[in-house]
Formats: structure tokens, C-alpha cells, sequence
């Protein structure tokens, strides 16, 4: 296997690392605002679903959105940054 072919391969997996980086720091970020909280969690399931609806909705039709770019922001940062690791909230 060539250098490139390996690249080539590894590109989508470096970029979900990337895009699940970014996500898991700004919503440990958010946790640090409002520890413990349910408003921290819903803000951020609001926010998340709401991007991923644009995301969904930009691939309809002529996408504007790369997919790389959908690599990086849906399956990596949105993924990440929607997870709740915190404390089990048992109702």
C-alpha cells in the first residue's frame, strides 16, 4: 500500500477524530457553566439536533456543505458534543 492510498484511507477516520475532539472539549466546556444541571443538557440537545437538521437539510438538493465538512461537524463534533457523560439523570 502507497503512502497516498494509506492517506486516502485514514483521511475520513482523522477527520471524525478531529471534528469528536473539538465536540467533547465545548461540552465539557458547557458542563463547567452549568454543572449538574438538566438546562446544560438540553441546551446542548437543542443546539446539536438543530444543527444536524441543517446538516440533513443541506444535503437535499445541491449541498453547500463539503463532505468532509459533514464528516468533521455531523459525525464527529455533533456526536461528541450531544453525549451526555455526566452523571446518569434519572428521573
Amino acid at each position: 500500500m502507497t503512502p497516498r492510498q494509506l492517506l486516502t484511507r485514514l483521511e475520513p477516520i482523522l477527520l471524525i477524530a478531529v471534528g469528536g475532539f473539538a465536540g467533547a472539549n465545548l461540552r465539557g466546556f458547557v458542563d463547567l457553566l452549568v454543572p449538574g444541571s438538566l438546562a446544560g443538557t438540553l441546551a446542548v440537545n437543542v443546539l446539536g439536533s438543530f444543527a444536524l437538521g441543517v446538516l440533513v437539510y443541506d444535503s437535499l438538493g445541491q449541498p453547500a456543505i463539503a463532505d468532509n465538512a459533514r464528516l468533521v461537524f455531523g459525525t464527529g463534533f455533533l456526536s461528541s458534543f450531544t453525549e451526555n457523560q455526566g452523571e446518569s439523570l434519572a428521573l
